[in-house]
C-alpha cells in the first residue's frame, strides 16, 4: 500500500504549483483584512456582505494568499481513491458494493464543488450549513449505515431501530431510522470542528494527515482494507500539500479542503467498520476547542445580543479558538502546529494500542486535559486582553 501514499504525496506536491496559479488567475485570493475592509465598508449597509466584514476582521495580518488549496489534493485523492476502488484487487469490492461507494462520491463531490463557489464568493455561514447538511444527508442514504457501535462494557449499542430501503436511479438507497441521523450530526460536527481549526498555516492539514495515518493503522488491523487504502491515500496527498501550506503558506486549503477533510474523516471512520471511538479520540482537540466555542458564543449572544435563531451563531466569525488564543499568549503558529501535532499523534498511538475500557478511560482523562487545557488558555487570553484595554485606557 506504500505505492498508494507515494503516489497521492508526489501528486498533490506536483499539482500544488499549478494551482496557486489558478487561483491567481480568478482572483481567489484572501487578503489582509486592511485591504478587504477597506473595499467592504464602502457597502457596509449591505446585508449580503455583512458577513464577509465580520470574517475579515477575524483574519490574521498575512499577504494575500491564494485559496483554492483543496483542489491540490481533493482532485489527486479522488482520481487515485477511485481508481483503487475500481481496479484494485488488495480491497475486492463487488459490483453490487459499489453503488454504497458512489453516494460517498456524490457527497464528497458536492462538498468539492460548493466549496469552491465558497472560495470565491464568501458564503454566509448559515448557507454553508445548509451545505454540509445535504452532504451528510447523501452519505447517509447511502448503504453505510451507522446499525450498531461496540460497547466497551462489552457488547453492542444498536441504533437500527427501523430501516428504509429503495432504489433511486440504480443505486441502492438504505436509511436507518436513529442510528444515521445520528451518523449525520457527526458529519456536520466533524466538518466544523475541522473548519473552525484552519485558523493558521498547516494546523488542520497536518492534524488531519495524522489522523489518516492513524485510521489507516487501525483499519489495517481489522482487516479493513477499503477504509485502510482510502485513508492511507488521504494522508500522502495532505502531506504532499503541507510542504507549501506549512508556515510560512503559500497557498490556504479554502473551503474546498476543508469540508472535504472534515466529511473523508467523519465517513471513514465508519466505512468498512473503521471505529468512530479513534475518531473522537484523534480529533479530541477540534472537537472540544469545537464545543467550547458554541457553548461560549450562546452564552454572550444571549447575553449582549439576543440572536433570533439559533442557526445565527453559525454567521459568527471570532477569535475564540484555541489556535488564536494561543496566540494571543505569545506562541507562535509553528508552535502551536506542533504542539497539536504531538498531542494528536499521542493520543491517536493510545487510541491504536488500547482496547476496551482501557481505550474509553484513556478518552475520558484525555478529554478531561484537554478541556481543562482549553479553559485555562482562555482564562489566560481573557486577562491580557484585560489588561491591553485598562493599559490603553491608562
Amino acid at each position: 500500500m506504500l505505492i498508494y501514499f507515494v503516489l497521492g504525496f508526489l501528486a498533490s506536491l506536483l499539482l500544488t504549483p499549478w494551482v496557486i496559479k489558478l487561483a491567481q488567475r480568478f482572483d481567489v485570493i484572501q487578503y489582509p483584512p486592511d485591504h478587504v475592509l477597506a473595499e467592504l465598508n464602502l457597502h457596509r449597509d449591505d446585508v449580503n456582505i455583512r458577513h464577509k466584514i465580520i470574517a475579515a476582521k477575524r483574519r490574521l495580518l498575512k499577504p494575500p494568499t491564494p485559496l483554492w488549496g483543496g483542489i491540490a489534493y481533493v482532485v489527486p485523492f479522488i482520481v487515485i481513491s477511485l481508481g483503487v476502488l475500481i481496479w484494485s484487487k488488495q480491497i475486492n469490492i463487488g459490483e453490487e458494493n459499489l453503488g454504497a461507494y458512489a453516494w460517498w462520491f456524490l457527497g464528497l463531490l458536492f462538498l468539492f464543488i460548493l466549496g469552491l463557489v465558497d472560495d470565491k464568493l464568501e458564503l454566509e455561514g448559515r448557507k454553508q450549513f445548509i451545505i454540509h447538511l445535504i452532504a451528510a444527508t447523501i452519505f447517509a442514504l447511502s448503504p453505510f449505515d451507522l446499525r450498531f457501535v461496540n460497547s466497551p462494557f462489552g457488547g453492542q449499542i444498536h441504533f437500527d431501530w427501523f430501516t428504509i430501503r429503495f432504489s433511486f436511479l440504480g443505486l441502492p438507497v438504505s436509511f436507518v431510522i436513529i442510528g444515521d441521523l445520528i451518523l449525520i450530526a457527526w458529519i456536520i460536527a466533524m466538518l466544523l470542528a475541522l473548519k473552525m481549526q484552519a485558523g493558521t498555516d498547516g494546523l488542520m492539514e497536518g492534524n488531519t494527515a495524522i489522523a489518516a495515518f492513524i485510521i489507516f493503522l487501525v483499519s489495517m488491523r481489522f482487516h479493513q482494507y477499503a477504509s485502510a487504502l482510502f485513508a492511507i491515500i488521504l494522508a500522502g496527498v495532505l502531506l504532499g500539500f503541507l510542504v507549501y501550506n506549512f508556515h510560512p503558506a503559500y497557498i490556504f486549503s479554502g473551503s474546498a479542503g476543508k469540508s472535504v477533510m472534515g466529511y473523508l474523516i467523519a465517513t471513514l471512520s465508519v466505512i468498512s467498520g473503521a471505529k468512530l471511538a479513534v475518531a473522537f479520540i484523534v480529533f479530541s482537540i477540534p472537537l472540544l476547542d469545537m464545543v467550547y466555542v458554541i457553548f461560549r458564543r450562546i452564552v454572550m449572544h444571549k447575553l449582549y445580543m439576543h440572536p433570533k435563531r439559533l442557526i445565527n451563531l453559525f454567521s459568527i466569525s471570532d477569535r475564540l479558538h484555541l489556535h488564536y488564543r494561543l496566540m494571543k499568549l505569545g506562541f507562535s503558529e509553528v508552535q502551536i502546529a506542533l504542539i497539536e501535532y504531538a498531542v494528536t499523534l499521542i493520543i491517536g498511538l493510545g487510541a491504536l494500542f488500547l482496547v476496551g475500557k482501557a481505550k474509553i478511560l484513556f478518552l475520558a482523562l484525555s478529554w478531561i486535559v484537554i478541556m481543562a487545557s482549553i479553559l485555562y488558555v482562555n482564562y489566560k487570553a481573557d486577562l491580557k486582553h484585560k489588561h491591553e484595554i485598562l493599559t490603553k485606557k491608562a
